[in-house]
């Protein structure tokens, strides 16, 4: 392979790496804000861990929205 291919091949792949990175962090988004869904359908009342779960939600809820306007751009 040339040098030229070989660069191209490797910024395709440290593409490939940063999608496969950016959407293990939206899964992992998305799971913090199922856990405090399934979290406030419970019976268990707490004041500290209400509003645990409700901040980590506020906090995974504006971080997906920013990485989806990032990724518009």
């Amino acid at each position: 392979m040339s040098k030229e291919a070989d660069q191209v091949l490797e910024l395709y792949n440290k593409q490939v790496l940063s999608v496969k990175l950016i959407n293990k962090v939206k899964d992992h988004i998305t799971n913090e804000m199922k856990e405090y869904k399934q979290y406030m359908e419970s019976d268990y009342q707490d004041s500290f861990q209400d509003a645990l779960y409700e901040g980590r939600n506020e906090y995974a809820e504006s971080l997906l929205k920013q990485i989806n306007e990032w990724e518009k751009s």
